[in-house]
């Protein structure tokens, strides 16, 4: 069994060479990290905010979430076939979802990786009628928990191809019980199999013992199994035909691109609708593919 730094259990061996990064949170005194911004203690590191411009709190150890809003804390790679790591405590009622993101070229900071393509949507262009990014990088693999209810009452692996072109419900586990004000470990395991195919794994450590960590769901995207629906297609297809040569190039037959297989600039964990969250033991490492 190895160990990391903050004595969490490694399910996967990192490969020779990869790329690690454990969050700093330990280190120095109180500092907030503005939205859209990176740590200026760890380059690696920044936020995104999506409902509000509040920062992240760090202090002793731990990153606080304190006002309203939807978060993302991404971490700077190339990252490819990976193990991510997070503890997270909810003590408001609000949180709705923890989801971890990998093998990302999702708009990040400052609109990464694809900023001189990136575009914002004023409300009145967005099929969803609310300001929005319109990025042309591939999305993410992810497992999330939750997504409308608090506590969380459901875990499920997704695919998000280009921005907002998701495919969600895959391996679904419902009810699955995370309880509010305990301390709960989080994995996302995004591996590239053998076969070409991506295998998505997500883990829970319960208990909060770093050691005990319990498959919640998995999936294996073969290429096919997984694609966008028509409606949902039409409904963004402006979208797609942007961003069909730019960034990743990914328009025209998005559903051909369910595999992405490259190095990708972030991984990152979502928490949407959180009001008060506490989070420590962050990390990221590059895993063996298979």
């Amino acid at each position: 069994m190895t160990l990391d730094p903050f004595g969490v259990t490694e399910l996967y061996p990192t490969t020779g060479g990869g790329k690690e990064w454990f969050c700093n949170w330990q280190s120095g005194s109180l500092r907030y990290i503005a939205p859209n911004t990176y740590d200026a203690t760890d380059t690696d590191f920044g936020t995104l905010m999506g409902s509000t411009h509040e920062s992240l709190r760090v202090s002793c150890g731990e990153a606080h979430i304190k006002n309203y809003g939807e978060y993302r804390l991404f971490v700077n790679g190339p990252w490819t076939n990976t193990e991510m790591t997070i503890f997270a405590r909810i003590r408001d009622t609000s949180t709705s979802s923890i989801q971890l993101r990998g093998r990302a070229n999702h708009h990040g900071v400052g609109f990464e990786p694809y900023a001189d393509v990136a575009r914002e949507v004023p409300p009145e262009e967005s099929p969803q009628g609310v300001f929005d990014i319109n990025s042309c990088g591939f999305g993410n693999y992810f497992v999330r928990w939750g997504q409308s209810t608090n506590p969380l009452d459901f875990v499920d692996v997704g695919l998000e191809i280009i921005h907002e072109l998701y495919t969600l419900g895959h391996a679904l586990v419902d009810p699955y019980d995370i309880p509010n004000d305990e301390w709960i470990g989080y994995k996302l395991v995004t591996r590239t199999l053998a076969n070409g195919h991506v295998k998505v794994e997500g883990y829970n450590n319960m208990n909060a013992d770093k050691t005990t960590w319990t498959l919640a769901t998995e999936y294996d995207f073969d290429g096919s199994n997984a694609p966008v629906s028509a409606p949902n297609l039409a409904l963004w297809q402006e979208f797609e035909d942007y961003c069909a040569d730019k960034g990743d190039m990914i328009g025209g037959d998005v559903n051909a691109n369910q595999l992405f297989l490259d190095p990708a600039k972030w991984n990152f964990v979502r928490i949407n609708t959180a009001t008060r969250v506490d989070l420590k033991y962050m990390s990221v490492r590059e895993i063996v593919p298979f």
